[in-house]
Protein backbone atom coordinates (compact mmCIF):
# COMPACT_ATOMS: atom_id res chain seq x y z
CA UNK A 1 0.00 0.00 0.00
CA UNK A 2 3.07 2.64 1.06
CA UNK A 3 4.71 1.71 -2.70
CA UNK A 4 1.32 2.80 -4.32
CA UNK A 5 0.91 5.69 -2.42
CA UNK A 6 4.51 6.62 -3.61
CA UNK A 7 4.00 5.88 -7.01
CA UNK A 8 1.04 7.71 -7.15
CA UNK A 9 3.20 10.53 -5.14
CA UNK A 10 5.56 10.02 -7.92
CA UNK A 11 3.05 10.51 -10.51
CA UNK A 12 1.94 13.59 -9.16
CA UNK A 13 4.47 15.43 -9.58
CA UNK A 14 5.55 14.32 -12.76
CA UNK A 15 1.96 15.38 -13.85
CA UNK A 16 2.47 18.76 -12.12
CA UNK A 17 4.83 19.86 -14.98
CA UNK A 18 3.11 17.85 -17.75
CA UNK A 19 0.16 19.82 -19.64
CA UNK A 20 -1.80 16.80 -21.03
CA UNK A 21 -2.30 15.72 -17.28
CA UNK A 22 -6.57 17.41 -16.79
CA UNK A 23 -6.47 18.31 -13.10
CA UNK A 24 -9.96 19.31 -11.68
CA UNK A 25 -12.21 19.06 -8.55
CA UNK A 26 -14.54 16.40 -8.68
CA UNK A 27 -17.84 15.37 -6.89
CA UNK A 28 -17.53 11.52 -6.16
CA UNK A 29 -19.85 9.39 -4.72
CA UNK A 30 -18.90 5.59 -3.05
CA UNK A 31 -21.69 2.90 -3.63
CA UNK A 32 -22.74 1.71 0.20
CA UNK A 33 -25.33 -1.14 0.95
CA UNK A 34 -27.98 1.54 1.55
CA UNK A 35 -27.42 2.81 -1.85
CA UNK A 36 -24.83 6.19 -3.29
CA UNK A 37 -22.91 8.07 -0.62
CA UNK A 38 -23.62 11.76 0.10
CA UNK A 39 -21.41 13.49 -2.46
CA UNK A 40 -17.47 14.54 -1.45
CA UNK A 41 -15.61 17.76 -3.27
CA UNK A 42 -12.38 16.43 -3.68
CA UNK A 43 -9.01 16.98 -5.93
CA UNK A 44 -8.12 14.41 -9.02
CA UNK A 45 -6.06 14.10 -11.74
CA UNK A 46 -7.80 12.44 -15.14
CA UNK A 47 -5.07 10.07 -17.07
CA UNK A 48 -4.56 6.95 -18.99
CA UNK A 49 -3.76 3.99 -18.08
CA UNK A 50 -0.56 4.21 -19.79
CA UNK A 51 0.41 7.09 -18.52
CA UNK A 52 0.12 5.39 -14.86
CA UNK A 53 1.60 2.65 -16.09
CA UNK A 54 4.62 5.02 -17.29
CA UNK A 55 5.08 6.81 -14.05
CA UNK A 56 4.70 3.80 -11.50
CA UNK A 57 6.61 1.82 -13.79
CA UNK A 58 3.80 -0.82 -13.77
CA UNK A 59 1.49 -3.02 -15.98
CA UNK A 60 -1.26 -2.72 -13.24
CA UNK A 61 -3.40 -0.09 -15.41
CA UNK A 62 -4.97 -0.86 -18.55
CA UNK A 63 -3.12 1.18 -21.19
CA UNK A 64 -6.32 2.29 -23.07
CA UNK A 65 -8.93 2.72 -19.59
CA UNK A 66 -9.36 6.66 -18.17
CA UNK A 67 -8.31 7.12 -14.26
CA UNK A 68 -9.27 9.39 -12.07
CA UNK A 69 -7.19 10.15 -9.38
CA UNK A 70 -8.60 11.09 -6.19
CA UNK A 71 -6.31 13.51 -4.16
CA UNK A 72 -7.78 13.35 -0.32
CA UNK A 73 -6.88 15.24 1.78
CA UNK A 74 -6.39 13.33 5.09
CA UNK A 75 -6.73 9.43 3.37
CA UNK A 76 -4.87 7.99 0.68
CA UNK A 77 -4.94 8.96 -3.17
CA UNK A 78 -7.98 6.59 -4.40
CA UNK A 79 -7.56 5.64 -8.22
CA UNK A 80 -11.10 5.07 -10.04
CA UNK A 81 -11.25 3.01 -13.61
CA UNK A 82 -13.79 5.34 -15.44
CA UNK A 83 -15.85 2.59 -17.52
CA UNK A 84 -16.00 4.94 -20.85
CA UNK A 85 -17.67 2.13 -22.50
CA UNK A 86 -20.83 2.26 -19.99
CA UNK A 87 -20.98 6.18 -20.39
CA UNK A 88 -21.06 6.28 -24.43
CA UNK A 89 -23.43 3.89 -24.75
CA UNK A 90 -25.97 5.75 -21.84
CA UNK A 91 -25.56 8.64 -24.80
CA UNK A 92 -26.87 6.50 -27.59
CA UNK A 93 -23.41 5.98 -28.71
CA UNK A 94 -22.45 2.10 -29.20
CA UNK A 95 -19.46 0.37 -31.08
CA UNK A 96 -19.21 -2.96 -32.26
CA UNK A 97 -18.00 -5.39 -29.76
CA UNK A 98 -14.92 -5.97 -32.07
CA UNK A 99 -13.69 -2.33 -31.13
CA UNK A 100 -13.56 -2.73 -27.71
CA UNK A 101 -10.26 -4.08 -27.50
CA UNK A 102 -8.68 -1.41 -29.71
CA UNK A 103 -7.39 1.69 -28.44
CA UNK A 104 -9.95 4.27 -29.38
CA UNK A 105 -8.11 7.97 -28.07
CA UNK A 106 -10.72 10.40 -26.56
CA UNK A 107 -10.28 13.89 -26.75
CA UNK A 108 -11.42 14.54 -23.24
CA UNK A 109 -11.79 12.32 -19.97
CA UNK A 110 -15.56 12.33 -20.34
CA UNK A 111 -16.50 13.55 -17.18
CA UNK A 112 -19.57 15.34 -17.08
CA UNK A 113 -21.97 16.94 -14.63
CA UNK A 114 -24.11 13.22 -14.72
CA UNK A 115 -21.69 11.62 -12.92
CA UNK A 116 -19.71 8.78 -15.01
CA UNK A 117 -19.47 5.21 -13.10
CA UNK A 118 -16.29 3.40 -12.45
CA UNK A 119 -14.64 1.25 -10.07
CA UNK A 120 -11.64 1.21 -7.58
CA UNK A 121 -8.75 -1.17 -7.26
CA UNK A 122 -10.68 -3.11 -4.44
CA UNK A 123 -13.82 -3.42 -6.24
CA UNK A 124 -15.79 -0.39 -4.50
CA UNK A 125 -17.98 1.57 -7.15
CA UNK A 126 -17.98 4.94 -7.52
CA UNK A 127 -19.45 8.04 -9.29
CA UNK A 128 -17.57 10.66 -10.20
CA UNK A 129 -19.05 14.11 -11.79
CA UNK A 130 -17.79 17.68 -12.57
CA UNK A 131 -20.83 19.01 -11.16
CA UNK A 132 -20.69 22.23 -8.64
CA UNK A 133 -23.96 21.09 -6.46
CA UNK A 134 -22.83 17.75 -4.57
CA UNK A 135 -25.09 15.70 -2.87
Amino acid sequence: MLRRVVSVVCFLLIAHTTAAIDKQVVCVNYKTPQGWSLGHKVKAVVAEGAELNDATMSTRYKGASTYVILLWDKEPARIIDIDLWAALSERGLTFPNKLKGNVIKLNSPFLTHEGQLGEDQQGRAWKVSTSMICA
